[in-house]
Formats: C-alpha cells, sequence, structure tokens
C-alpha cells in the first residue's frame, strides 16, 4: 500500500488528495467542494494512469483516509493499493510494497525533499527548487531515476543463505587487535597471560584469508544490526545484489562530500563527512546527488558542473517546488554489501558461527597444548 502514486497525466508523484485536488481543478469543480463518492470515471481513470513509484505497475485503487466519528482520530491513512486482473497484489516481487501490509507505507529509500525539519533539509530543498525552476531536472528525471534502480535491482540478484548469526560472529573477529605473535605452549608460563586474547588470535589465524580481504565498505560496524534484520527478513530469498551499485555509490559519496565542502548551507561535522554513506540525516543530500548524476549520465564532472549552477542560483520564486519525493538508491547500501561480502566470505567453509562457543573451545586447546608441553619439559 502506498502513499503515492506516479500520475502519467500530471507527470508527478502524488498523493491521494493532492491528486484529487489536480483532478478537481481540471473538471472545473469548485476547488472548495468535497469529491466523496469518486466518480467512476474518475476512478478509472486513476486505475489506468497511476503507477506504483517502485515498481511502476499500473491497476491503482483509491482509498480515501478515514476518522473516527467520535473523536476525529485519523483511523487510516488515504493511500493507492495496486490489483492485478486477477484481484491480487500487483506489484513486483522485488518492490518494496509487494504484500506490504503496513497501510500508506513509503519506500524505504524514498526522500522528501520538501522537508523543512533541519537547516540541512532546508539547503536540499533550495537546491532541488532551484534545479526545478532551471530545468536541470523535473519529476520525470526523478522517474528516471526510480527506473534506472529498480532495473539494477532486476538484473543484479543472489540467493541469500546467511544467518543473522554469522553477521555477530564476523563483527566480532574483525574487531579483535591481533597481538603479532602467534600463541606458543611456553606462553602459558606467564602468570597473566590472557588466555581469551590467544584464542582470539587462534581465530584470526584460523580464518586467515577472512580477516586478510576485509570489507573495504566504510562504516559497516555500524549497519550489522541493521544487515541482521535484513538477513531476517529476507531469509532464503533471492535478493538485490548490491555489488552492482559499488561505483554508483562511490560516485555519489564523493559528490556529496565535495557539495557539504564547498556549500556553507550544507556544512557537516569532519565526522558526518565520513560516515555520509550511514548517517540518515544525509539521506536526502545522497538523493540529490544521485539524481545529479543520473541527469548527467552518471558523468561525475558534468554533475558538479548542475551542482555549482545550482550553488550560484538566487533565492528560487517558490519553495513549493521542493514538494517533490526523491530516491536514495543507496539506502541499506552498506548492510547489503556487509551481507553480500560475508556470503562470499564463508561460502562452504565450515562453521557454525557460534562465536563465544568458538572461543571456549580454542582457549581449552591452548591450555591443553600448555599441559602437554610442560609433561614433555618435566
Amino acid at each position: 500500500m502506498s502513499a503515492t502514486g506516479f500520475s502519467h497525466h500530471f507527470a508527478r508523484e502524488l498523493d491521494v488528495e493532492q491528486l484529487l485536488e489536480l483532478m478537481k481543478l481540471g473538471s472545473g469543480i469548485d476547488q472548495s467542494d468535497t469529491i466523496d463518492p469518486v466518480p467512476p470515471a474518475w476512478l478509472e481513470h486513476i486505475r489506468t494512469d497511476v503507477e506504483c513509484p517502485s515498481c511502476f505497475v499500473r491497476g491503482a485503487v483509491l482509498v480515501r483516509g478515514a476518522r473516527s466519528t467520535r473523536t476525529g482520530k485519523a483511523l487510516r491513512q488515504a493511500h493507492f493499493r495496486f490489483i492485478g486482473s486477477d484481484g491480487q497484489d500487483a506489484h513486483h516481487p522485488l518492490c518494496d510494497f509487494y504484500h506490504s501490509g503496513a497501510p500508506a507505507s513509503r519506500n524505504e529509500h524514498a526522500v522528501d525533499f520538501g522537508s523543512d525539519k533541519s537547516a540541512l533539509a532546508r539547503a536540499v530543498r533550495k537546491l532541488v527548487c532551484s534545479g526545478i525552476e532551471l530545468g536541470v531536472f523535473d519529476q520525470i528525471a526523478m522517474r528516471d531515476l526510480r527506473k534506472w534502480f529498480f532495473e539494477k535491482r532486476l538484473q543484479n540478484r543472489f540467493d541469500l543463505a546467511l544467518t543473522p548469526e554469522a553477521v555477530d560472529w564476523y563483527s566480532k573477529l574483525m574487531a579483535y587487535a591481533s597481538s603479532g605473535l602467534p600463541f606458543r605452549p611456553v606462553h602459558g608460563e606467564l602468570a597473566r597471560l590472557d588466555w581469551k586474547q590467544a584464542a582470539r588470535q587462534r581465530l584470526r589465524e584460523r580464518h586467515a584469508q577472512l580477516v586478510a580481504s576485509p570489507l573495504r565498505v566504510y562504516g559497516w560496524p555500524k549497519e550489522a544490526g541493521r544487515a541482521k534484520a535484513l538477513i531476517i527478513k529476507h531469509a532464503n530469498q533471492r535478493v538485490f545484489d548490491p555489488a552492482s551499485l559499488q561505483s554508483y555509490y562511490a560516485q555519489t559519496i564523493s559528490l556529496v562530500r565535495f557539495a557539504a565542502s564547498h556549500y556553507p548551507a550544507l556544512a557537516i561535522s569532519q565526522r558526518q563527512l565520513y560516515d555520509v554513506g550511514v548517517d540518515d540525516r544525509m539521506r536526502a543530500l545522497m538523493a540529490l546527488c544521485a539524481l545529479l548524476l543520473n541527469v548527467s549520465g552518471w558523468s561525475t564532472d558534468l554533475a558538479v558542473e548542475k551542482l555549482i549552477t545550482l550553488i550560484n542560483a538566487p533565492e528560487p520564486r517558490t519553495t513549493t517546488l521542493g514538494n517533490m519525493i526523491g530516491l536514495n538508491p543507496f539506502h541499506d547500501y552498506v548492510a547489503w554489501s556487509l551481507i553480500r561480502h560475508l556470503s562470499d566470505a564463508v561460502a562452504g567453509a565450515d562453521i557454525n558461527f557460534d562465536h563465544d562457543g568458538e572461543i571456549a573451545a580454542i582457549e581449552h586447546g591452548l591450555r591443553a597444548e600448555h599441559e602437554e608441553w610442560r609433561a614433555r619439559k618435566s
């Protein structure tokens, strides 16, 4: 169930009330009049005109909002459902709204460019308004980015067979600092030997190939929890392979950092500059930079030229132009990259991912090695 839909007739993404207001305007109906019930001809037009903003299927069914007659409290938000000719869910299985039981939900990758909740959000809104006013991009360009992203998801998938325990195991393994020297039985003669640290070192040695080829995506430890949630949600399914976005992600991160470094209104801390890909506060700027790159054919130089044009533009005539739903194609990119990397790294390996049990067993083995060594020395 989607809170918005893309109207081909009006060439923009709209929620239910926005769509009805525009249809009233086009029909010459007084704007103060309430359309209830919606005329059958309008419903048929909506069914053939409005498409899902995520997977582009049509067959929209308009569902009006509802309020309690006693308290006035909202009981249901207006939304679109997309139904096929067989009466079943028409969304593609990879669509974020496929079998979504959450009414009036939004695509997780969606970004509200019209938000004014922070100085950063207002700065992005100003750039979006300027971009639309100057013809750098429009709602059709926004739809093109969504289509580009959806096609990437269709064409690049892998079978998810990982368990959440694997993420915890890997996170702990990669967090260990090497002690430098491998354990030798004589080390047990040290009164203050840290046996657990020695066991961790042995574990690193046991998985030396995995340790030597870490995931080279900044910020992945912060996304371990999200990766586990995605594994649970999509267990044993065919899921999107983020490797296809690697170069595009790098370009977008670079453009975001360039923008934040050269436009005072977008100024962020040094910490945020590093955390761009995993900081929710940066979603709108990520979405804007992805849009600029997409309308530039993913040429960073052309995208920078467009960005500079927007930065140097005068104040837009109206901020209502920013009432557009953007797309951050890289939402959960880091979490999915962790999942894919770990899936490849442990494929075929005999690992039970019981980290604490493994450490305990290794420590027991090290102590036994030490006892055997002492027995031979005596």
